[in-house]
């Protein structure tokens, strides 16, 4: 058996270190080991055999491998919410940023990319048996949820923007105040000039 990286289950940790994400990843790490455990244990048993044939199952990795991933890309996300000294514009752009990376994910599961999905090892392993479009409905469903979930921050950027619309028109409309206040200056200062000039020259006649 090969040395694993996860040597123990992590039983007594602190609570605020427990992850659905970490979890996941560590059993997909170690599911090799879990099967011959199963295996070697006590084949007899139903629960056992039920959990054999889950990790015999293509399918049922290729599902697991999916969500491993999906649920690490959504603990990132929630650990750049979490931080702190962020203001609301910060938070708007890290939900937006994951939506478009929803998008990008999605692209690359159609095109049979797996650069940012780590379990193409999975795929390496089965040789190529493994069906990730099949987990595109996933991330539909994700998809869905943020827009869902999110649409308040549509209707917040509609509202900045109409505001810094409006707010643009007030700061055109006193710049052109302000051209025809300086245009009056000129005015009045060129009619005092004529004036002075005329009582100038009337006085040299008379």
């Amino acid at each position: 058996m090969n040395i694993k990286l996860y040597t123990d289950v992590p039983l007594h940790c602190p609570v605020r270190w427990l992850s659905a994400a970490k979890w996941l990843e560590i059993f997909f790490a170690i599911r090799k080991d879990v099967l011959l455990f199963l295996c070697e244990r006590n084949k007899q048993l139903k629960i056992s055999r039920i959990c054999i044939s889950f990790l015999e199952d293509v399918t049922f990795l290729t599902e697991l491998a999916f969500i491993t991933d999906m649920s690490n890309q959504l603990r990132l996300l929630n650990l750049k919410l979490q931080k702190t000294n962020q203001n609301i514009s910060q938070l708007v752009s890290y939900v937006d940023s994951f939506q478009r990376k929803l998008q990008i994910l999605k692209s690359h599961l159609n095109d049979n990319i797996f650069y940012f999905f780590p379990c193409q090892i999975l795929l390496k392993e089965h040789d190529n048996n493994c069906n990730f479009k099949e987990c595109i409905h996933f991330l539909d469903s994700l998809i869905d949820e943020f827009d869902t979930r999110f649409t308040c921050f549509e209707k917040l950027r509609s509202y900045m923007r109409e505001r810094g619309g409006e707010g643009r028109k007030r700061e055109r409309e006193r710049e052109r105040e302000r051209e025809r206040e300086r245009e009056q200056s000129k005015s009045k200062y060129s009619f005092y000039l004529i004036c002075n000039n005329l009582i100038t020259k009337s006085r040299n006649i008379f």
